[in-house]
């Protein structure tokens, strides 16, 4: 890793490393274009050539289905070495189905090269889309495609916070994933930049002890822009602040990690979750990534 020079990391005094690099740092492509459209083959490329020249080695991807992405992306990262993880929909019966022939498709024509995890749902249980028995089944019904059917050992999990991880009513969930994709987002929670840190260590204490022996990946960010939450403060000077901190510690921790989002997105709301990217819309970089 290479140092970030000069960019003191929220709850300390010291310059800290950006990931260079390393293996466990990933950061989420948007599925569509800043003009709302589907992301094509050169913006695709141009946004896994960012991520390489930031140190990132895994592109996640919030659907295989939407845009048909994973089909589009997963070429182009194997040729580059960049892992990709698939996140797959599941607010209803329907959007699943489409996943799951997506993400058959895609392998199909590309094979299992480069995916790292496959996760079914991102806070499915905390938005209540889905029953914690019917999110169970399909974390299952994955497993049973890709583990039995195809033979690969790729890890399957759900990605959610902590209080849904904490929560006995999720239990089966626990159970059936290979892997506990934990969210944790400390603006959302109101924490100041300086006790950024703090919170999302706190927070990963608490959901190993929640969910020991299942390994965790993490998801953080923090926005550039957006209303203030209690003590928490968008911006892009603290955003840069929570980057350095957050990666540094997660890369000692040897967790792997996923930032929120790696571009801004104006096609989503609310405008924090708009615009907690690492790069703007247009591809600029907000802050210094390595130095």
């Amino acid at each position: 890793m290479m140092l970030v020079v000069g960019a003191a990391a929220a709850g300390s005094g010291v310059a800290h490393a950006a990931p260079q690099g390393h293996t466990t740092a990933g950061a989420t492509l948007p599925t569509l274009r800043p003009d709302g459209r589907c992301l094509d083959i050169a913006t695709v490329r141009d946004r896994l050539e960012q991520l390489e020249d930031a140190g990132f080695r895994t592109v996640r991807l919030n659907t295989a289905a939407a845009c048909d992405l994973l089909s589009v992306v997963l070429p182009i990262a194997q040729r580059k070495g960049i892992g990709v993880d698939v996140g797959l929909a599941v607010r209803s019966e329907k959007l699943f189905d489409r996943e799951k022939i997506a993400l058959e498709r895609a392998f199909r024509l590309h094979g299992f090269a480069g995916i790292g995890h496959v996760i079914v749902g991102r806070e499915a249980l905390e938005r209540r889309e889905v029953s914690a028995a019917r999110l169970a089944d399909s974390v299952r019904e994955i497993k049973d495609m890709l583990q039995h059917d195809f033979g690969y050992n790729i890890p399957v999990g759900v990605t959610d916070t902590l209080g849904s991880w904490a929560d006995p009513v999720n239990a089966e969930v626990l159970h059936a994933v290979d892997f506990i994709g934990l969210e944790v987002q400390p603006y959302r929670g109101g924490a100041a930049v300086e006790d950024a840190l703090t919170y999302l260590r706190d927070r990963v204490a608490a959901a190993r002890l929640a969910t020991k022996p299942k390994p965790l990946v993490v998801e953080t960010g923090w926005p550039s822009r957006g209303p203030e939450r209690y003590a928490a403060a968008p911006g892009i000077a603290d955003e840069s602040a929570y980057y350095y901190a957050a990666t540094t510690w997660l890369i000692s921790q040897q967790l792997p990690f996923t930032w929120h989002t790696g571009w801004d997105d104006p096609t989503r709301g609310p405008i924090a979750d708009a615009h907690s990217g690492l790069w703007h819309a247009d591809g600029e970089a907000k802050f210094p990534l390595t130095r």
